[in-house]
């Protein structure tokens, strides 16, 4: 699958793990948060997780036709609902996120 522009140029340049107050699964297969072990077991596969909240629920994005698309989703742990966020990309929720300790 496709992982989003921004996604893909953060773990080239920064790699995954901890990023102030956010976490973002790395790209790193030796990794603990390998972004491929953190995926939630769903079938058919319409949702690629990139972080969590800490509390079991997933921040990912749709996948369509094998491509993740740019918007960034919740995936609820209890509802198993998928729903977007404020419409916002990676970059955007990443710099919400990582720099206040209000999600």
């Amino acid at each position: 699958m496709r992982l989003p522009d921004d996604l893909r140029w953060f773990l080239a340049t920064f790699g995954g793990g901890d990023f102030a107050f956010q976490c973002v699964f790395s790209a790193d297969p030796t990794s603990h948060w390998y972004l491929l072990e953190q995926q939630p077991d769903r079938d058919p596969v319409d949702f690629v997780a990139f972080a969590d909240d800490g509390t079991g629920n997933l921040f990912g994005f749709r996948v369509v036709g094998g491509e993740a698309l740019e918007v960034v989703h919740i995936l609820d742990h209890e509802s198993n609902e998928i729903r977007p966020l404020s419409g916002e990309g990676f970059l955007a929720f990443l710099a919400r996120t990582a720099f206040s300790t209000e999600a």
